[in-house]
């Protein structure tokens, strides 16, 4: 995103929800980075999460916002995260799921981020390739709208 130069924050989930980078950062310090890798949440809650993320990209001044989500898809608040995330749809963020790992449950991932809406990845190093596909969809087809 940064060589893209497009804002965005970097957010942790799990039993609380922690921010990593803020879209007014101008880069993602690698201490901070470093930090996702030994953070350990707890449980998995997302709905916090997606309600702050929702907010800030709605205060936003761009037209195109993105809310791109890296899960194991096991929400203990999975109602509650899907109906925010549609909402979020309603008002104008794409949402897009990563699955990391193998066996995900395609109904519950459905649900979260609509049906073509998501993808799996095997490892981390996977996520830039499977985030940057789904931004060139989404500029293909705005610019066919």
């Amino acid at each position: 995103f940064e060589t893209l130069d497009v804002p965005y924050d970097v957010r942790a989930f799990g039993s609380h929800e922690v921010q990593f980078k803020s879209m007014g950062d101008a880069s993602f310090a690698p201490d901070r980075a470093a930090g996702l890798a030994e953070a350990n949440l707890g449980g998995t809650r997302m709905a916090d999460t997606t309600g702050l993320a929702q907010a800030a990209l709605q205060a936003r001044p761009e037209h195109n916002r993105m809310f791109v989500s890296l899960t194991d898809g096991a929400l203990n608040d999975h109602v509650h995260t899907r109906t925010l995330l549609a909402d979020a749809r309603k008002n104008g963020i794409f949402s897009f799921g990563i699955f990391l790992g193998e066996g995900a449950d395609t109904e519950r991932m459905d649900q979260l981020y609509g049906r073509g809406s998501w993808t799996t990845i095997n490892t981390l190093a996977d996520m830039p390739k499977a985030v940057g596909q789904r931004l060139a969809s989404i500029f293909k087809s705005l610019r066919y709208e």
